[in-house]
């Protein structure tokens, strides 16, 4: 099975770090995607959908603590959970894109507001393809 969603969009607020009482940090924003199209009269049309992004990766908060803020626009890979709580008025459910602690992928995308350019941490290993061997029983 896979659970993967990949999005790019512009942060929609400046995100939000919280520590907790054994060391690890969560880092949470909103994210604005558009989805663009021409209706049947051929007037173009635009819907903006809102995401929760939270974040548990420390390496990927840094970099967002020091490139990314409010607009910056990015490519953002992640996993769908939907949670459950309970208010006073009954069960209520949320839904997010989770980057967690050993997973997930962030790249700054463009111009932004606290740097310029592409950038990806932590950065994927090179690899190199190696020829089977036919003879290897399996």
């Amino acid at each position: 099975m896979v659970n993967k969603v990949i999005l790019i969009g512009n942060i929609g607020s400046e995100p939000q770090v919280r520590s907790f009482s054994n060391g690890n940090k969560n880092m949470s924003f909103s994210l604005a995607t558009n989805e663009r199209w021409k209706n049947k009269s051929g007037e173009t049309q635009e819907k903006t959908y809102w995401h929760k992004i939270s974040i548990f990766n420390e390496n990927l908060i840094k970099l967002m603590e020091n490139y990314g803020g409010m607009g910056s626009k990015i490519y953002i890979e992640g996993k769908l959970i939907t949670r459950k709580y309970s208010t006073d008025s009954g069960d209520k459910y949320t839904t997010e894109i989770v980057l967690e602690r050993y997973n997930g992928e962030i790249k700054l995308l463009g111009n932004n507001n606290k740097g310029t350019g592409l950038i990806s941490l932590p950065e994927k290993p090179i690899t190199t393809d190696y020829p089977l061997d036919d003879e290897i029983p399996f």
